[in-house]
């Protein structure tokens, strides 16, 4: 990780990680700055999370809003002007040998326009959490990210299909339709009639996590889709999501993205 400094013209980096294949960025642009036509070197991807900007590509125009995805090819000229009180962004940029592994993903999420998504204001701030708390894990963690978010991104965008063969899968749909309720590795492994270790087992090695982190996760999620889409009280929120009261909410909320619930609705409120 590089301590934050200043990029210039009142641009602040805030933070920087230089992980594998990738290297990304939070920085704040300020007010009514506008960035001159320019290119990057490497294919980039932009996620908005607070704050708005126009952005000219050749004969396009583009308000980005927070939630706005931004994928752009190497060398595409363009220019930005930011509005309101600036704008917050993480951007990443696929570094060439990297963007020979997953060209077929990127091409992809190129052709997709995302604008305001609540879901990719999580992965935002995820990456963003993970940047202003680095340890000898973070660049792991953040290629993770990263890549977690192009492939979800990707999935989302595509129709949903149950599986019917598939239990572990099956095991992650009974979760995303009951992560409101108290939930339990033994009603888990009935649904999917498998023995709770077997499930314990093979669902971390597919998703990367235990079925309480992923409970947990599906939590947050919820909650923060919610902040910016309503304007429900943190309590009612609480209560919808399945957390015990709105402390706990709060606690866990900070815990994975890295700011209170308040400041994640003022972000994506701008």
């Amino acid at each position: 990780m590089i301590p934050a400094r200043e990029i210039g013209c009142g641009c602040g980096r805030l933070a920087l990680s230089v992980t594998p294949g990738f290297v990304v960025d939070m920085t704040r642009y300020p007010a009514e700055f506008e960035l001159g036509t320019h290119q990057h070197e490497h294919a980039n991807l932009c996620i908005v999370l607070e704050g708005a900007f126009t952005e000219w590509s050749g004969c396009r125009e583009r308000l980005c809003r927070a939630g706005t995805l931004i994928a752009k090819p190497r060398a595409e000229a363009h220019r930005d002007r930011f509005h309101g009180r600036g704008a917050r962004c993480v951007n990443v940029a696929v570094e060439h040998d990297r963007l020979a592994q997953i060209q077929d993903a990127f091409s992809a999420l190129m052709e997709l326009r995302i604008d305001a998504d609540p879901s990719l204001l999580v992965s935002g701030h995820r990456l963003s959490a993970e940047l202003s708390r680095p340890d000898e894990l973070s660049p792991l963690v953040v290629e993770g990210l990263v890549l977690e978010l192009i492939a979800g991104t990707l999935r989302n965008s595509l129709p949903r299909r149950r599986p019917t063969e598939d239990w572990v899968a099956q095991a992650r749909d009974y979760l995303h339709e009951r992560f409101r309720e108290s939930v339990s590795l033994a009603a888990v492994a009935r649904a999917v009639e498998r023995h709770p270790v077997t499930v314990a087992q093979q669902f971390r090695a597919r998703y990367g996590m235990s079925v309480g982190e992923y409970v947990r996760r599906l939590r947050v999620d919820h909650v923060a889709r919610r902040l910016v889409a309503s304007r429900e009280t943190l309590a009612s929120l609480a209560a919808e999501a399945g957390f015990t009261d709105q402390s706990h909410m709060q606690r866990t909320f900070k815990a994975c993205l890295g700011q209170t619930p308040a400041a994640f609705r003022r972000s994506g409120s701008k």
